[in-house]
């Protein structure tokens, strides 16, 4: 009963120090106050208004957010 409660914390340690994936989210016409609120280090922020191929980000965006 005392292993099983040992290996307990080494579980959570190793499952909790998994590496985050990076998202990249489109945005259909930035603003400063959009791109401030989606800001965190594990996400790419498009502005789909800007840029002119945007079949080819449809391809590789995780989320899209209409504005």
């Amino acid at each position: 009963m005392i292993k099983k409660l040992l290996y307990l914390p080494l579980i959570l340690v190793f499952c909790s120090c998994q590496k985050q994936e990076t998202k990249i989210i489109i945005l259909s016409k930035s603003s400063e106050n959009y791109i401030k609120w989606m800001e965190n280090n594990n996400t790419i922020i498009l502005d789909a208004y800007t840029i002119k191929n945007t079949d080819s980000i449809l391809a590789l965006a995780d989320g899209i957010i209409l504005t």
